[in-house]
């Protein structure tokens, strides 16, 4: 025994489709204008989307990270939902919009272009440079002794060590004998109380540069070299190796290049008095600073002046730098 419901004629089933749709669209568009009875108190972002959806009947559409750590505040009254959306996701850098049966919060425009875009960024620059004094350092910023390009003494594809100025005034290191005592791979023989000569690789050192002009020094006969006063020089920097191709000829052990202070923008001053034993009295004296208004134009001077007796007898030397 079969049974047979009776179909409805066509036109029938066409008008109450229509009627339906009509309800549904009547629904959704009071859904949307309609004033709704809002109680929401003040609470953590997420908990009041959600009651703000079950009170309007509405289906909630976001990601709960876009919630995380953020307050929403009391919202009551009868309110229609799109104004009563609003108000809850004030000051929270949201938007969110009530579409048919459905509300949806996402990031405003505002809030995903700071997002996207950086913080402050406070960058910090090496201080260290081509001048080493002032800097407190033992290590220089960059050289050019070996290639003549400003690189870190770890992209210099040769073995440079320097002499800091900071290395000098610490150590008390007023000679370039005592600069060479204090430097890895150089040897120092002592001809008399006057004459010395250097030693690196098995080679003497007779390869002189000043501030990168190359003088070449004899060391039989030039003690000038070797007694030059070190109050003058902001470093001494010593390249290991042949340097034929930037010095000219000399020997392949080493070579010594002596840079010279520079002056300053800003005006700066420091005088030093020092004795010790076998009558050994030492003044010095640095000034430096701008000559005109704008500091195109600077000038340093530096004098040295020392007076000293030794434990040899009948040996006594007085040194002056200007």
């Amino acid at each position: 025994m079969s049974v047979q419901t009776p179909a409805l004629p066509p036109r029938a089933t066409a008008l109450a489709q229509a009627a339906a749709a009509c309800v549904l669209a009547l629904h959704l568009q009071c859904a949307q204008a309609c004033p709704v009875a809002f109680d929401i108190p003040a609470q953590p972002l997420a908990a009041a989307l959600d009651q703000f959806a079950r009170q309007a009947g509405l289906q909630l559409v976001f990601s709960p990270a876009l919630a995380r750590e953020r307050q929403a505040p009391r919202v009551s009254g009868s309110l229609e939902p799109q104004p009563a959306l609003d108000a809850l996701l004030r000051g929270s850098g949201l938007s969110g919009r009530v579409e048919g049966g459905t509300v949806t919060v996402t990031t405003t425009a505002a809030a995903a272009d700071a997002q996207r875009s950086l913080g402050e960024v406070t960058v910090t620059g090496n201080q260290l440079g081509e001048i080493t004094e002032g800097t407190g350092s033992y290590t220089p910023g960059t050289i050019a002794t070996a290639t003549r390009l400003v690189l870190a003494p770890r992209e210099t594809p040769q073995s440079v060590s320097v002499v800091t100025r900071q290395a000098m005034d610490d150590f008390a290191l007023i000679s370039i004998d005592q600069a060479m005592e204090h430097t890895p791979g150089v040897s120092i023989v002592t001809y008399d109380s006057e004459r010395t000569v250097y030693y690196a690789r098995g080679f003497p050192v007779n390869n002189f540069q000043y501030d990168g002009i190359p003088m070449l020094r004899d060391s039989g006969y030039s003690a000038g070299n070797t007694l030059s006063d070190l109050a003058i020089y902001d470093r001494v920097e010593v390249l290991k190796g042949a340097t034929g191709l930037l010095t000219g000829t000399g020997d392949p052990g080493a070579t010594i290049n002596l840079i010279r202070k520079k002056p300053t923008r800003d005006f700066q001053g420091h005088a030093t008095a020092g004795a010790g034993r076998w009558n050994n009295y030492r003044g010095e004296l640095d000034v430096s600073g701008a000559l005109n208004a704008d500091g195109s134009v600077r000038g340093r001077a530096v004098a040295v002046y020392q007076d000293r007796q030794s434990h040899l007898d009948h040996y006594e030397r007085k040194t002056s730098v200007l």
